[in-house]
């Protein structure tokens, strides 16, 4: 089985997670990340996308809101998952945990997006190293 890294953008409603996934999307798209599926949900905002970047498969999915697209993601065929997801979702970090050996939450609060993109950034390009 394929261990995936899960970075979780972890929220209040509103502090701005749906945001800084869709930063840390255009990020990767500049930087030459080739996009092999996205969605766009206009009355939300929420997107969800899969990118081959640097030969990894990266899947962002903004949508929190639900438990159920939570574990749906973490479904995903990947090798890094980046999901928002609400702070009250302490049941689904703990799923995560056990089924990868690297999870790296971020916990957004008043953080700017710039900052928390930049904190992702990080971890994607730690990952490509190993």
């Amino acid at each position: 089985m394929k261990i995936m890294t899960i970075i979780m953008l972890i929220g209040k409603s509103n502090c701005g997670k749906t945001t800084t996934c869709k930063c840390l999307y255009q990020e990767l798209i500049t930087n030459n990340a080739k996009i092999i599926k996205t969605t766009y949900k206009e009355k939300c905002g929420d997107f969800s996308c899969k990118l081959n970047y640097n030969e990894k498969i990266i899947v962002i999915k903004s949508a929190g809101d639900s438990r159920n697209r939570v574990y749906d993601a973490l479904k995903k065929q990947c090798d890094i998952l980046i999901c928002a997801c609400r702070s009250s979702f302490n049941d689904i970090i703990t799923s995560a945990m056990q089924e990868t050996s690297s999870l790296s939450p971020i916990y957004k609060e008043k953080t700017s997006d710039e900052n928390a993109k930049n904190q992702i950034i990080n971890i994607i390009n730690q990952n490509k190293q190993l």
